[in-house]
């Protein structure tokens, strides 16, 4: 969950669900052999932070949709990205070793698909480099939609980036380890501006 915090000249300020804007997730169906389940995020309306069509909005959440499905570390903000993994436990044991993991990007602001271009189409292009294969293009969207998790077996550590790089480490239940990666489109249709500010003194 996302949101703006306390609002200027204010004591602290407590915003709740009501207050923010609910994503979701959608499976993409048409996923390529042996790249890993996919996902999309439904809808293209941005968070109303200004309350220009009604109630001022704080910011966005998503409910993570697989049974026991649950964030442990840190997100990494990247440009106008959120980039965090979530974990899926063998039980509900809060100690159990996850099973499998998704790797998630989404728009640091609006919680949506990051805008990336995508031939004359600012809006579609491709954030993650989906199949793997070095190269971001219309290969790496699944079913016409840009994907913004994929699905890996294992238990994943902390996000690391190395230049256009996104990295992360998987470990196995059987001991095994390994580094998955996937290039990472960083660079954003336009200017995402000034999201918020604090005066110092």
């Amino acid at each position: 969950m996302l949101h703006t915090g306390g609002e200027s000249g204010t004591a602290t300020a407590a915003h709740f669900h009501a207050d923010l804007v609910e994503r979701s997730y959608s499976r993409l169906s048409g996923v390529s052999s042996g790249h890993g389940e996919a996902r999309r995020m439904k809808g293209t309306v941005e968070v109303d932070y200004r309350g220009m069509n009604g109630a001022r909005q704080y910011g966005w959440y998503v409910p993570l949709p697989e049974p026991g499905e649950r964030v442990l570390s840190r997100p990494l903000i990247v440009n106008d990205m959120v980039i965090f993994t979530s974990l899926l436990p063998a039980s509900d044991a809060p100690c159990d070793m996850a099973v499998a993991s998704w790797v998630n990007v989404l728009s640091l602001v609006d919680g949506l698909t990051p805008r990336r271009r995508n031939g004359d189409d600012d809006s579609a292009g491709p954030v993650l480099d989906y199949n793997q294969d070095g190269v971001l293009d219309a290969s790496d969207q699944v079913d016409s939609q840009a994907v913004v998790a994929v699905k890996v077996g294992g238990e994943t550590g902390s996000l690391r980036l190395e230049g256009d790089r996104l990295e992360v480490d998987v470990s196995g239940a059987n001991g095994s380890a390994q580094v998955l990666d996937w290039r990472i489109q960083l660079d954003a249709t336009g200017s995402t501006g000034r999201v918020g500010w604090y005066q110092l003194r």
